[in-house]
This record gives structure tokens, C-alpha cells and sequence, in this order.
């Protein structure tokens, strides 16, 4: 019987990282594989629609797709979901995170835009950081605008803002911390998306995550939830653990994201294996 493979980006299909090639040879085999087997291949990434677009031509597949943690879902080449935040809960979680930290760093991505930045002024060597990390990522870097005065133009007047990010920087003390104030931000904001991504946090609409924008293009495409593969690595992956049976973690992932999913994976291509053993 067909399958539904939806399948995360960063972490996951582009583990381990080929910079210059963007995805693995044998994770690239594996997506043609599936779809000459009759099989369906999703992405559902924190990624913007240009970003997984450029990596679609790049592995010459015409794969739908759900982007932006939920944000927005593709499906045929057409927009079917294309949800926003109110900018009032951008201007409240901010607002607590300066409260609560001399240092501080915020991204937001508008329908029109992605990586607006804002730094505290306290932060200098975190934008540094910043800058050399995008530079670091080679193919995988997307544009980013450090702006603070259009990030609180954005946020005071837009009204298509889709997320926000709360960054906390590189290494694990940075990780932890990220993943410390996740906690508080989901016991504060409950009628918020928040979701923890090592070193930062994604902060969406309520309902607006992977899991339940991805079972939006399943039953666009006429699946079963049965016969829904799903394979991540990170925090907010785990919506889509939680809404479907069938769920990979990557073996590298965090211990607190494992325990969310059913089985544990190396590297996508080993779907290949169970999939053909069922």
C-alpha cells in the first residue's frame, strides 16, 4: 500500500550537512525510490517557500510541501493554508523576553519577508555570532535583514506577521537555556505555538506547528493517517510524533524529542529498509 513520507529539512534530510550538494546522494536515491514506487513525498520544514522551492530544482522532484513550522502549506503549486499571528502577541512575548534578559535577539518573518532582525543593544557579539553562523551554512543560508527599526515597524504595524524567533545563541548552555525558557513561555502564553529548536524558539499562532498543517495536506491528498510516515529531529517536530503513529526521530536528536516519537533512525535513507520489510 502507498505511503505518505512527510520528511523535516534541517537535521534530518540534510543530515549529515553537504554544503555545497544540500542533500546526500543516498537520502536523494531514496526520494526517488519512494516516488517511483508509488509512494508520496512531503517536506514539512521551518523553512520559508523560496528556500524549499530552491531545493526541489536542486534534487529535480515536484514534491508538496508544508513550510514555515505550519505557517503555510503547498499543495499542487497552490497556497492552501497561509496563516498569520497578531501582532499584539509578537509585541507581548518580546515585551517579557526583555523583561526577563539583559541580552536578547528576535527574528520575525511576514508574509513577505523572512529574518527581519532585532538585536539588544547589549548584544553585539551575538550579531556577530549570527552573521558568521548564516555565512557557515553555505547553500543552506537564507537572507536575513538586522534591522531594528523595520523589526519594530514590522511588529507594530503588520499584519502578516507568520512567526516569531527567539534566539539564544550556539553550544549547549545556549541550547539549555532556549529550552528552559520554552517551558515558561508555553506556561505564560498558552494560547500560543511555542515550540524549541536548540539554540531558539519558534513562537506561531495557536495551532499553527508541523502536526496539524501537514494533516491538512493529507487530506488533501486523500491519505489515510495510517499510512502516514513522519520523520524529524527537533522540537517542533514533535507535533507530528504526537499526531501520527508512524514516527521517526533521528538517533542525534535531543533524549526530551526522542521520547516523543516512536522509533529512532539514523539517517532517512534506512526508510527505505521498513518500508519495503512491512
Amino acid at each position: 500500500m502507498s505511503k505518505l513520507i512527510a520528511i523535516d529539512l534541517d537535521g534530518t534530510l540534510f543530515y549529515p550537512k553537504k554544503r555545497i550538494k544540500l542533500v546526500s546522494k543516498e537520502n536523494i536515491r531514496f526520494l526517488k525510490w519512494a516516488k517511483a514506487n508509488g509512494h508520496e513525498v512531503v517536506f514539512v520544514t521551518s523553512r520559508n517557500r523560496q528556500f524549499v522551492e530552491k531545493v526541489l530544482k536542486e534534487i529535480d522532484l515536484d514534491i508538496d510541501f508544508v513550510c514555515r513550522n505550519g505557517c503555510v502549506v503547498v499543495h499542487d503549486h497552490q497556497v492552501i493554508l497561509d496563516k498569520v499571528m497578531a501582532k499584539e502577541d509578537v509585541q507581548k512575548v518580546t515585551s517579557f523576553i526583555q523583561q526577563r534578559h539583559q541580552r536578547y535577539m528576535f527574528s520575525i518573518d511576514t508574509k513577505e519577508s523572512s529574518n527581519i532582525v532585532f538585536t539588544s543593544a547589549y548584544i553585539w557579539y551575538l550579531n556577530i555570532m549570527y552573521r558568521m553562523y548564516y555565512f557557515l551554512q553555505g547553500r543552506y543560508r537564507e537572507d536575513f535583514d538586522k534591522n531594528n527599526s523595520r523589526f519594530e515597524k514590522e511588529m507594530k504595524q503588520s499584519s502578516t506577521i507568520q512567526r516569531l524567533l527567539i534566539y539564544f545563541g550556539l553550544g549547549k548552555k545556549a541550547n539549555k537555556l532556549a529550552l528552559e525558557e520554552s517551558q515558561v513561555l508555553k506556561h505564560q502564553f498558552p494560547k500560543l505555538e511555542i515550540a524549541w529548536i536548540n539554540g531558539l524558539i519558534e513562537v506561531a499562532s495557536l495551532g499553527t506547528n508541523k502536526g496539524q498543517s501537514l494533516t491538512k495536506l493529507v487530506e488533501a491528498k486523500k491519505f489515510n493517517k495510517d499510512d502516514v510516515i513522519v520523520i524529524g529531529d527537533s522540537g517542533n517536530d514533535v507535533s507530528m510524533f504526537q499526531m501520527f503513529a508512524h514516527s521517526y526521530c533521528m538517533d542525534h536528536a535531543h533524549p526530551s524529542i526522542k521520547k516523543h516519537a516512536r522509533d529512532v533512525i539514523k539517517r532517512v535513507h534506512h526508510l527505505q529498509k521498513i518500508i519495503t520489510s512491512r
